[in-house]
């Protein structure tokens, strides 16, 4: 990462569980900018809570799985 990027980690299960994704957030400069970002996902299976977990500075306005 470099200085003003963040990341948002994908876990399941529970805020600290087992991570299956991170997408890098570039800083786009502006708090109110936004920019789309995507991330592999580790396959599992069966039915299981997503958490996702911004480090510090990052905004989320939408989220979505395909």
């Amino acid at each position: 990462e470099t200085p003003g990027d963040g990341r948002v980690e994908v876990r399941l299960d529970a805020p600290d569980g087992p991570i299956v994704g991170t997408a890098t957030v570039p800083s786009t400069g502006d708090r109110y900018r936004y920019t789309t970002v995507t991330a592999a996902l580790r396959r599992v299976s069966g039915r299981r809570h997503v958490y996702l977990v911004p480090s510090t500075g990052v905004r989320l306005a939408t989220f979505r799985l395909r």
